[in-house]
């Protein structure tokens, strides 16, 4: 009776599991087929341009989520925001941002992280960083995956 309790114990313990809204929750590599940058939060590292490197004064201040839906959700220091986004072949294209408008500190680099988002036109995933490279010749945002 009691190997039979267990039997059944794990089967439901499966059979919940397999019902749980979080079981199509999974990490994505570059190689999935699935949407690679959905499920993560990514901190803002540096821009690099022809005319130099911006480092991130705070990279936990400058994040962005992608959902497997097509939105994304920012955090740009002192305020928040979001929009959508698509993803065909290596072309990401954001949609218009919408944020909050608080005035953030003196070193705020909100900005300048607001205006390189709308200008990201590609991305690459490479050694577990993000790259969204910008249109023209403007250079390459790079993330880290957030803790």
């Amino acid at each position: 009776m009691k190997m039979l309790r267990r039997i059944l114990s794990v089967f439901l313990l499966l059979f919940l599991t397999a019902c749980s809204p979080y079981h199509d929750i999974k990490k994505h590599s570059a190689d999935d087929d699935g949407e690679p940058l959905s499920g993560r939060r990514w901190e803002w590292v540096a821009t690099e341009t022809v005319s130099g490197k911006l480092v991130s004064l705070a990279p936990e201040r400058y994040t962005v989520r992608f959902d497997a839906a097509g939105g994304l959700q920012a955090r740009l220091d002192c305020n928040r925001g979001g929009g959508s986004y698509t993803i065909e072949d290596d072309t990401l294209r954001l949609g218009q941002l919408f944020a909050t408008k608080m005035a953030c500190g003196p070193d705020s680099q909100d900005r300048r992280f607001v205006r390189d988002l709308m200008r990201v036109h590609s991305f690459r995933l490479e050694e577990g960083n993000l790259y969204l490279e910008l249109s023209g010749d403007g250079g390459t945002m790079i993330f880290r995956p957030a803790p």
